[in-house]
Parts: structure tokens; sequence; C-alpha cells
């Protein structure tokens, strides 16, 4: 098995184009056509991770924050992120990060803390506005599966038996004729002399990154010379169950003061930041959640009727501005957002059942408690 295929496992639940533009999700070091040797898990990447993925012969790691965040101007080891690119590099480590775009995924970060607080997860608080293009592709005959082919690999595939990849996508081919000169070199044509020569053309509806995709394969076909590709900018949709933070519902309620216990046991806390408790006797039955820095959405959480909100990084002055409407629950980030290597450990071990994936035990929260 290929590092390309386990990347394709991630991607097809947290595809990349649901990412943040100031973020890097992707692969950040490494050969996607190398063999993969094994998978280790983490949420940040350090040399220490590193070293772990070498002893367990693993040379891919997934990670939830990338390894790379800001450019690199130099590779000289003189700070922790220079040395750890460093040490992938020389053990020859690849490391793949699946950050905003998993945030922003239906059953990403978010979706998962909801389901752990044992709420229903309604829809996102900020829903994602995909950049949408209608594509078309017209190729010659002979190579119209094949293309068909690479864009339903671009999409997540289908139940059987649904039609969301052709209600996704809206394919539609048409054969059209295009006077084209006779001879396979200017020097050959005779003047005036032209013959139709059938092409077919495919229609698609994708998000930008996967038409950047497609060309890039396209590109790289020996037969690419012979297709061209034209894209139209549609305007962004918003997909309510895609994007950052959750609104949720309680499957069975509990009282303020016990939900707040419950959510310090469920993320495994050192402590929580919370803002006053109106009523700690208050039943809580409509939660918002945010794995990592979701401060700024407590407005969206109030918008939605959520009694309280879980997420991390909360600035002081937020506890108090929003006091009268919410109650804002600080649970930690690395915290809330451990469960991303849940979520890859059942993707992973679910489409490659004998494949060897573990869960680092040198990935440590950074944040100590006394």
């Amino acid at each position: 098995m290929l590092i390309a295929e386990v990347i394709k496992a991630i991607e097809s639940i947290a595809p990349p184009h649901l990412q943040a533009g100031w973020d890097n999700t992707g692969l950040q070091t490494g050969d996607r056509s190398a063999t993969c040797t094994g998978v280790l898990l983490a949420v940040d990447v350090n040399t220490d991770v590193i070293a772990e993925a070498a002893r367990r012969g693993c040379n891919l790691i997934v990670s939830h924050h990338p390894l790379i965040f800001k450019g690199l101007k130099s590779l000289t080891g003189d700070n922790p992120v220079q040395r750890a690119v460093a040490a992938a590099i020389r053990a020859d480590i690849a490391v793949y990060s699946s950050h905003t775009s998993l945030d922003s995924a239906e059953g990403g970060i978010s979706y998962t803390m909801a389901s752990m607080l044992g709420a229903t997860p309604v829809e996102a608080l900020d829903p994602a506005d995909e950049k949408q293009e209608r594509v078309s592709v017209t190729v010659p005959p002979d190579m119209a599966d094949h293309v068909r082919m690479l864009i339903f690999d671009l999409g997540t595939q289908p139940e059987p038996g649904s039609d969301a990849v052709l209600s996704r996508y809206d394919i539609s081919a048409s054969t059209l004729h295009t006077a084209l000169p006779e001879g396979d070199g200017f020097g050959d044509i005779p003047e005036c002399i032209t013959i139709n020569r059938p092409m077919t053309r495919i229609e698609a509806v994708m998000s930008r990154q996967n038409r950047r995709r497609l060309t890039d394969l396209l590109a790289d076909s020996p037969d690419g010379h012979r297709i061209s590709i034209e894209a139209t900018a549609l305007a962004p949709a918003a997909h309510a169950r895609q994007g950052l933070g959750v609104y949720a519902l309680m499957n069975e309620p509990m009282t303020m003061r016990a939900f707040l216990d419950h959510v310090k046991a469920t993320f495994g806390c050192g402590c929580i930041r919370h803002s006053a408790l109106p009523d700690p006797d208050a039943t809580v039955r409509r939660i918002a959640c945010c794995g990592g820095s979701g401060g700024e959405f407590i407005p969206a959480a109030i918008g939605f009727g959520a009694q309280v909100y879980v997420s991390a990084d909360i600035r002081y002055h937020d506890f108090g501005t929003y006091a009268d409407d919410i109650v804002v629950v600080d649970a930690g980030h690395y915290e809330t957002e451990n469960c991303a290597k849940d979520i890859f450990y059942h993707v992973l071990t679910k489409k490659f059942p004998n494949f060897a994936v573990y869960y680092s035990e040198t990935d440590k929260n950074p944040v100590k408690y006394l």
C-alpha cells in the first residue's frame, strides 16, 4: 500500500478544500508514492514523535496540527520545528497533517466532541462556503471513461444505489465535432482541407481544489496534450453540516453542574475554566462545541440557542461579555482536539483492517497543570 492511498482515505472524510485559507493541511514531508510501512497518529509532531515512528517501523505520521505551519526560510535546526522537519527527512518519514479540513468536516473534531459528550450534532456553527466551479473537460472519446473515473475518484464515493455523486458533480456528456486540420503536423496540411474529428465533453461541478488536482492529473497523462479544460466559478455554496463548530442536542439532559464535571472527565482535563453559572441546577439540553481555538464562535452558539459552549483558548473578557447569554467552558486546546487521533484511527482501520496503525505514546499535551 502506498502513502498516497493512506492520504486518500483521510481526505475522503476531510477533503483539503475545507481548510481555512491560512492553514497548511496536506503532506508536509516525504514521498506520497512510497510504500507505507505503518502509520503513527499524533496531534502534534516533534522530534520525539518522529523518533517513535522510526522505532515502530512507521514511515508515515498523520497529525492534526501541521508540522510546517508558517513558511520555513531556513533549515538549520535553530528551533523545534526546523529540528523536527530535519529529523523527518533524515529518517525518510512522511508527515501528513489534516488540520482545519478535519475541523470543518462533517464527523470531524467538533462533531466527535459533541458525540463524546452524549449529544447529537445538528449543524455547523460557521458553515463552510465551498468555492465551486463548473468544469468542462473536452477529450477524444477513447479517453472519456478515464476522465470520468478521475472525476469520481476526487469525490466521496456513494453508497450502493445512491445518486450522490451524480447530483454532486452533475455529470453529463455530449459529442462535439471540432473541425481540425488533416494530418499530424502543420507541414502536412493541404490548404483548405479539414475533417470533423469527434470529441467528448464531460461536465462536472467540483471544488476549486479538486479542479486543480484534476488538472494536475491530466497534465501528467501521456495524452494530456489532447485534453482541454475550462472552468467557470460558481457562487459559493454554504453547507450546514460542514464548517467550524457544531450545535448539538443532549441525548440525556443533565444539570449544569453535572455537565461541567462531565466535560472534565470526558476530555481528561487537568482543569477547566468556565463563566459564572446562573443556576447550577438548570437542565442542559442544547450545547455547542468547537475543538481548539473557538472563541470567535460564541455569538453563533448563542444564536443557535445553546446553553453551554465548549471550546478552548477563550479570552478573559469573553467569559464576562457573554455571561448573561451562555455558559462558556474552556476545556483546553489539546484536550478538545485529542480526538483527532481516534478519527484517523477509525478511518484507517476500517479502510485497511490488517494494516499497522498506532497511537503515539510520546505525543503529549504541551500545557501542564499544577
